[in-house]
């Protein structure tokens, strides 16, 4: 239950124009508690205020930080005329971008995007291109910001040896005694250790350089205009150092899986060749100039990655009893593995379609 007097003492912390006519829940995310905060006067903007989830986020100082530093760039991008849009951070009372209240709870707010809107799922090709563009668009204007001046606000995020540990730890205790039960899924994994190694590899000889990359690359984190155009990358808490594979592979895993992230029928779950198209047209429009023939030669790699890492994450939350995952169901972790990793098995299915789709983009 939402204390409606606590959240107006709450948006007084910040250096809003007008005042705070009334609010109310905004969005769907699963991290963040978030309020659209309705404007008294129509002359100035309406503003989104966030609770900070302080146990995903450890370091708050840090995550804002790190998106102040992306937003004041993409700022003066702006004013160089490229017509760079972003969101803009609304300071606090002490001059800070964030406010910590009585109880430890940490707050931000933004300016709210008027006319703006999110696609939830995608089912269209010209969707997934705009938002293929407005992601590499965010790359392209990071290119020039050293990732050694952000910090790793989720260690080990997509680190897959760190998930590779934290799996086989759980296999060995087995303290829900569901090991017996998922050997399918352990022995998949297991024939792909090296293989999914391949990106840290390549960066530990000096053939893949880290970026900052956005790192939750799903295509409800860009605004939409009223007319389908990409407006903004929105959802900045995990811009972090990274490769440019984890973005581009997590776009694929959400926009181009025919079926939804967990699916019990596994006969429905298949890469979409259009979809991956349209998306790795858009993003490769952008950022062909800078990426690297390495990183391309790897993207259709990248969205098998992701697949693989999240039921590899999947997995390891269900053999230790469903500790981080919220769940609707008895078995719902092990359905999402399931699904996940049949995803993967798609993907590889698909390579030689995707190198051929990459190279006719990149010789059009």
């Amino acid at each position: 239950m939402v204390n409606k007097e606590k959240v107006r003492q709450i948006i007084r912390q910040f250096r809003i124009q007008g005042d705070c006519k009334s609010f109310e829940p905004h969005g769907g995310g699963h991290i963040n508690e978030t309020f659209r905060v309705i404007n008294s006067n129509p002359s100035y903007p309406d503003y989104l205020l966030q609770k900070i989830n302080h146990q995903v986020f450890k370091h708050v100082n840090q995550l804002m930080e790190n998106m102040q530093r992306v937003l004041d760039h993409l700022l003066s991008r702006n004013k160089e005329n490229n017509g760079v849009k972003s969101l803009v951070l609304v300071p606090s009372n002490s001059k800070k971008f964030y406010f910590q209240d009585s109880e430890g709870g940490f707050w931000r707010m933004f300016e709210f995007v008027e006319d703006s809107k999110v696609f939830e799922t995608i089912s269209s090709p010209t969707i997934a291109y705009e938002g293929g563009k407005m992601f590499g668009e965010f790359l392209i204007h990071l290119s020039d910001l050293s990732p050694d001046l952000f910090y790793e606000v989720i260690p080990d995020f997509h680190n897959i040896h760190f998930r590779f540990k934290n799996l086989f730890d759980a296999e060995q205790k087995d303290t829900e005694g569901r090991v017996g039960e998922v050997q399918q899924e352990l022995n998949f994994i297991k024939e792909r250790i090296e293989i999914m190694g391949t990106f840290q590899e390549l960066n530990k000889k000096n053939l893949l350089p880290k970026r900052v990359t956005h790192n939750d690359t799903k295509l409800n984190n860009v605004l939409f205009d009223q007319n389908n155009h990409g407006l903004c990358v929105i959802d900045l808490d995990t811009v972090m150092p990274g490769f440019v594979h984890y973005d581009f592979g997590d776009a694929i895993r959400t926009c181009a899986n025919t079926a939804p992230e967990d699916e019990p029928d596994l006969s429905k779950i298949n890469v979409s060749l259009p979809m991956f198209e349209a998306f790795a047209r858009g993003y490769l429009e952008k950022t062909k100039q800078i990426l690297t023939p390495t990183e391309i030669q790897y993207l259709p790699l990248s969205g098998a990655f992701m697949a693989f890492i999240m039921g590899v994450r999947f997995l390891t939350d269900y053999l230790m009893g469903d500790v981080y995952y919220k769940t609707n169901f008895p078995g719902q972790n092990l359905q999402r593995a399931k699904s996940q990793l049949m995803l993967t098995k798609k993907i590889e299915e698909n390579y030689d379609s995707m190198h051929r789709i990459i190279q006719e983009i990149l010789e059009d």
